[in-house]
C-alpha cells in the first residue's frame, strides 16, 4: 500500500482565508486522483485552521499556489513521498508572500534518495525555534526533534507516523 500524500495543517487571519486553503488543497486533489480527507475549517484561538490530507500528492505540484487567497497565516506540510522519503516544511505567510522558515528531507533507509530535495533543508537549531515561535510552542521540544531524524526515517511506510515528533512538538494532531 502506498503512503504517498500531503497533509497540511494552516492558520490564517480569517475564515475566508482558511476555506481559500481548503479550495486550493482540492485543487492539489484534482491534479491526481481526487482522493481527500478535508476537515471543516474551525476557528483556534484567534486564528482559522484549515487541515486535511490529499493522497497521491505532493505539495509541490501547486508550489506558493497552496497560499493563493492566504495573506497572512502560518502552515506545516507534510509530504510523504513513499519510498522516496518525507519532506516536513513550516511556512509563514505575511503580506500574501508565503516563506520557508523550516524545511527537512526524510531520505528512506531502504528506497531511493530525491538529490534535489535532499540539497533543500533548512533544518538546524536556528530555524526549529523560528518554527517554535511561529507557532507559539515550546522551544526545548521543537528542537529536540532535530536529533530523532534517523528514527523518524526509519518509521517511513506508515501513514503520518514520521511526522509525529514535529506535530507533537507543535501541539498539532495529523488531519485525518
Amino acid at each position: 500500500m502506498s503512503t504517498y500524500g500531503t497533509a497540511v495543517i494552516a492558520d490564517t487571519e480569517t475564515q475566508d482565508q482558511a476555506q481559500a486553503v481548503i479550495a486550493n488543497l482540492k485543487n492539489l486533489a484534482a491534479l491526481t486522483i481526487d482522493q481527500h480527507s478535508l476537515k471543516p475549517v474551525a476557528q483556534v484561538g484567534q486564528c482559522w485552521r484549515a487541515s486535511g490530507y490529499v493522497g497521491m500528492s505532493v505539495a509541490e505540484m501547486v508550489g506558493t499556489g497552496l497560499f493563493a487567497g492566504v495573506t497572512t497565516g502560518r502552515a506545516v506540510v507534510a509530504d510523504d513521498m513513499d519510498e522516496f522519503g518525507g519532506l516536513w516544511t513550516a511556512w509563514r505567510v505575511d503580506g500574501a508572500e508565503p516563506a520557508i522558515i523550516y524545511r527537512k528531507y526524510l531520505s528512506s533507509p531502504d528506497g531511493s534518495v530525491d538529490p534535489t530535495l535532499a540539497t533543500t533543508d533548512r533544518a538546524g537549531i536556528d530555524a526549529a525555534l523560528e518554527m517554535a515561535r511561529l507557532w507559539d510552542a515550546d522551544p526545548a521540544a521543537v528542537t529536540a526533534v532535530e536529533s530523532q531524524f534517523d528514527e523518524m526515517s526509519q518509521s517511513l511506510g506508515r501513514v503520518g507516523t514520521p511526522f509525529m515528533p514535529w506535530l507533537n512538538a507543535l501541539g498539532l494532531e495529523w488531519p485525518v
